[in-house]
């Protein structure tokens, strides 16, 4: 059960960062989905113990794309 809690949480969270346009200096849609997978699993990782809020883990995996280099347009 915690598991399905877990993929639906990241899911919506998946959802939200969909809605915004994401955009890298020489960057590709291949090269930007497996950094968006990476920092969902970084940030999944480390809040896993933490109380769920979809709006704090958005905000945390917008934070390591940005730290990747990437722009929200």
């Amino acid at each position: 059960m915690k598991r399905f809690i877990a993929v639906c949480a990241a899911v919506a969270v998946l959802a939200g960062c969909a809605s915004a346009k994401w955009t890298k200096p020489n960057g590709d849609n291949s090269q930007f989905e497996q950094d968006k997978a990476q920092c969902v699993y970084e940030v999944d990782l480390n809040t896993q113990n933490a109380p769920f809020n979809p709006f704090a883990k958005r905000g945390l995996i917008e934070e390591c794309l940005r730290a990747r280099g990437y722009v929200s347009k």
